[in-house]
């Protein structure tokens, strides 16, 4: 399933004539910002200069492109927690 988000992206945010074509920012939920955050709601959100990606979507000129996010996600208050357990957990056995 896919899913295409749109956002209007202000122009102050958006790469300058001095900046490279693309610029990172943090895109998180804030809904209920923990548990968002804990279920992988969070992550690079990339602002491109107009034209400078591929049809694929990624950009010209970039043989690798790397995102790194250093935190610590504490698994117990994702939402996805009782999923995740009955996933990829077995019952013991007495």
């Amino acid at each position: 399933m896919t899913f295409v988000y749109t956002w209007e992206v202000p122009r102050d945010v958006g790469p300058t004539s001095a900046d490279p074509n693309c610029l990172t920012w943090l895109y998180y939920s804030s809904v209920n910002l923990p548990n968002d955050i804990n279920s992988g709601l969070v992550g690079p959100l990339l602002v491109c200069r107009s034209g400078s990606l591929g049809e694929d979507g990624k950009q010209k000129g970039k043989d690798k492109e790397f995102y790194l996010l250093a935190t610590i996600f504490d698994e117990n208050k994702s939402y996805l927690l009782d999923e995740n357990i009955e996933t990829f957990t077995t019952k013991p056995e007495n």
